[in-house]
């Protein structure tokens, strides 16, 4: 039997919370730019609430809206009312998906997938790291965050994501084995050559040569045949959405990949 989880109630909750019930639902998260909204101020403590709201469905059954959540928290400082109007665009697109879920089957397979979005934070030039684990066709582990250093090319930056999603690989493969499921080796699918031939590759070289030692474990799990790279098309990369914000088509393919929409 399949079950799907969600949280269909909760989001009808948040909408009549911030008087969004009969907002006009959109079908992508992308930000406005608008200068006068920009230059005034936006209440802190209610900027927050929602901000913490939002949080909390994104980690537990939302992953499609885990990207515009964690840009929209770096706001939570003196926000502005165009910030304000950018959380009110991810309540709307809420509005049009409240009734989809997660849907959990009896399938085991593994799916992994990283990326990452080179430069997309504009004051500190760092880049954004997303990964999905999939046991079937359910995610079930998922996260978007800002890297802590600043790369210097697209293939260092999905490198930092790749390293990193090894570690919660690792951490995911300990976890099945104490509920019987044994899995030796994980393959992640990456959609950059240049970051599988680094994780590859034991040399050091000018272009790899300043990257902290720390993100190198991952050629040891590679030597090891702990970890497994793949590469694959980007738009085959369900993690993109994790990245970056998508236009219409792409979020509703991105969405559609992971959810499951309830017929009751």
């Amino acid at each position: 039997m399949d079950y799907i989880i969600h949280q269909r109630g909760y989001i009808k909750e948040m909408l009549n919370k911030y008087h969004l019930s009969k907002c006009t639902p959109v079908r992508n998260l992308k930000p406005i730019e608008n200068r006068k909204l920009k230059n005034k101020r936006f209440d802190e403590r209610l900027y927050r609430s929602a901000i913490g709201n939002l949080l909390y469905l994104a980690v537990c059954t939302r992953p499609d809206i885990i990207f515009a959540v964690s840009r929209a928290a770096r706001r939570n400082t003196n926000p502005t009312l165009e910030d304000w109007y950018n959380v009110k665009r991810i309540f709307k697109y809420l509005k049009g998906t409240e009734n989809y879920g997660i849907k959990f089957t009896r399938n085991r397979s593994l799916r992994v997938f990283a990326d990452a979005d080179y430069a997309g934070e504009r004051n500190s030039r760092k880049s954004t790291s997303g990964f999905l684990l999939m046991i079937g066709s359910s995610p079930t582990s998922w996260y978007s965050k800002l890297q802590h250093v600043v790369a210097t090319s697209t293939a260092e930056s999905e490198y930092y994501s790749v390293s990193d999603c090894a570690k919660q690989c690792l951490w995911y493969m300990n976890f099945l084995k104490e509920l019987n499921i044994n899995i030796d080796c994980t393959t992640i699918n990456v959609d950059n050559k240049a970051a599988i031939y680094n994780c590859q590759n034991q040399s050091i070289n000018v272009k790899s040569k300043h990257i902290d030692i720390k993100y190198h474990h991952i050629r040891d799990l590679v030597k090891k045949n702990k970890i497994k790279l793949k590469h694959i098309k980007s738009e085959n990369n369900l993690a993109d959405g994790l990245t970056k914000y998508l236009n219409n088509s792409l979020m509703d393919r991105f969405k559609n990949n992971l959810l499951t929409k309830i017929e009751n």
